[in-house]
């Protein structure tokens, strides 16, 4: 079995959440003995941050015309040539022109094509930029969606997103997942044992700094809440800033007068993203939408508890107490936040030793890629269907995404 994962995006600088799932796809996919590559558009020193000696030949910066966020690829037809090779075409992400590279081997190879939007196609992303996915959409989209054999969810919530807009597609649902480094590693201090932070308790946001993470409604939140109750909390903000919205961050901070609370840490990786999220009393992200979260599940396996809206598929927080899920609007997160910051210590300790007993028995990296090719095994040889698995009705309409005619 040769498998081909390509994505519109990979690497720790502008990979995010689709570079944490396309990587240990690619990483463990190839230690459990099967031959998998990974191709993205971007640059060569993002393809030489991924790989190592041996791995030269299973990674590949595809080469664009602009910058790689637009994905316009040179040597179309020579990639396209290559792709025949591949028994398995694993699509991540869609929006872009690797999406007409795939529909167009779809046509043309005996390789079974596969789609992962990781959220893209959810209700409020679909409104992000409009116009150009509609362009996207009808010129390419459209059909690369309708032709692939498969799509694949990361939760239940876009599972069934998926199933309105697509009733006749299969679709598995595969979670996302946590390194079992990243879950065993030993955190090497107490990130926030430094004096400036004023021993307070820490709830910290490590993410994309963009407005669709909700900080601005979070910090409005904070500041309208009583004073004896916010002023043992510190707002840790970290993450890579995407469109200087840390600048616009830092203005809304000093207009509603609470930067003596409000840190912003920069980006952290490896092992300070270790010791910054072993640190924290909990874990924060107010998104307005995430197909996902691949944080929550870090923070979960870090032993930290997590507030996050509904706006993110994540009543499991609920569920296993470890954590609070809040109403996706600025009233549910002032109700949830006010109970977290007032709930006991030892009852913020034990959820977060639920989460870390969650983690390790659903998040781990090494579980969920044997379904990635227990799925590729039963495409290709057929069998017994997977699980995790479900058949659309083939007499179904497909519905067009943005609900016109």
């Amino acid at each position: 079995m040769k498998i081909l994962n390509i994505a519109n995006v990979a690497g720790t600088k502008r990979g995010g959440g689709v570079h944490e799932v396309v990587y240990n796809f690619w990483r463990i996919q190839n230690s459990l003995g099967y031959s998998s590559d990974l191709w993205f558009p971007g640059y060569k020193e993002e393809e030489l941050e991924l790989i190592k000696e041996s791995d030269f030949d299973k990674v590949r910066a595809l080469d664009t015309y602009f910058h790689p966020s637009k994905s316009f690829l040179k040597n179309f037809k020579r990639l396209l040539s290559q792709m025949s090779e591949y028994n398995i075409i694993h699509q991540h992400g869609i929006w872009v022109p690797i999406s007409k590279l795939t529909l167009e081997a779809n046509k043309n190879h005996k390789g079974i094509v596969i789609i992962q939007p990781h959220g893209y196609l959810e209700p409020y992303r679909l409104n992000i930029s409009k116009l150009k996915k509609q362009l996207a959409y009808y010129v390419f989209e459209k059909t690369n969606l309708e032709r692939a054999r498969l799509l694949i969810a990361c939760s239940n919530e876009e599972y069934l997103n998926l199933k309105i807009m697509f009733p006749s597609k299969d679709i598995a649902i595969i979670p996302n997942g946590v390194s079992e480094d990243f879950y065993l590693a030993n955190s090497k201090n107490d990130y926030f044992n430094r004096d400036k932070y004023l021993g307070r308790k820490n709830m910290l946001f490590l993410s994309r700094i963009h407005p669709l993470k909700g900080l601005v409604r979070f910090l409005k939140v904070y500041a309208s809440i009583d004073k004896e109750t916010r002023e043992n909390w510190n707002i840790i903000i970290a993450g890579i800033d995407q469109d200087n919205h840390s600048q616009e961050l830092n203005k809304i901070v000093k207009d509603l007068k609470i930067s003596d609370f409000v840190y912003f840490e920069g980006e952290k990786f490896k092992d300070e993203k270790v010791n910054i999220m072993s640190s924290a009393d909990l874990f924060i992200l107010p998104t307005f939408n995430e197909n996902y979260g691949i944080v929550v599940a870090e923070s979960l396996s870090r032993g930290v508890p997590v507030l996050t809206t509904k706006g993110a598929p994540w009543s499991l927080l609920e569920k296993e107490n470890c954590g609070f899920w809040v109403d996706n609007n600025q009233e549910g997160i002032k109700m949830g936040l006010e109970k977290a910051m007032l709930f006991p210590e030892d009852k913020l300790k034990l959820m977060g030793e639920n989460g870390r007993r969650i983690a390790k028995n659903y998040f781990l990296w090494d579980g969920i890629v044997h379904k990635t090719i227990e799925l590729y095994s039963w495409l290709i040889n057929g069998g017994e269907k997977p699980d995790f698995v479900y058949e659309g009705n083939k007499s179904s309409k497909n519905q067009s995404i943005f609900n016109d005619k």
